[in-house]
């Protein structure tokens, strides 16, 4: 499965200062500046849609850590932080790229188009091909 190496592969649409503050418990967020949550971040960005134990793996975390840190430093679940990353840079690379559905679905980490047209439907309640009919800009 091929996924983006460099930073420039498709946009970095949700960083941490961004996303923390939606559903930190009572309605604080923590410090902006986290370091763990800033390269949570990054390494979504970087390598897509991957398990939370991969993402463990390189943060050099046990896997079992990585879920419940995340949780109480943002009050949002790590998988939640993958989907919610993955989904927002699909709907944007959808909207603004003409793309192919294949080399999107391929720059953020999934292994077929199948897959990805799923996950798409699951979180959208449309499949992608329509959700761009629906949202092309330009």
């Amino acid at each position: 499965m091929e996924t983006p190496t460099d930073s420039t592969a498709y946009p970095k649409i949700l960083p941490a200062d961004v996303f923390l503050p939606l559903n930190h418990p009572g309605g604080t967020a923590p410090a902006r500046n986290n370091d763990f949550i800033n390269l949570f971040a990054a390494l979504i960005h970087q390598h897509g849609k991957r398990p939370v134990e991969f993402y463990a793996l390189r943060m050099a975390v046990q896997p079992g850590t990585l879920a419940p840190a995340i949780q109480a430093m943002s009050g949002i679940s790590a998988l939640s932080w993958v989907d919610e990353y993955i989904r927002l840079t699909a709907r944007d690379l959808l909207a603004n790229t003409d793309l192919p559905l294949t080399e999107i679905s391929q720059r953020l980490g999934f292994g077929s188009l199948a897959v990805f047209s799923q996950f798409f439907l699951r979180v959208e309640k449309i499949r992608p091909r329509f959700w761009r009919q629906r949202h092309r800009r330009g």
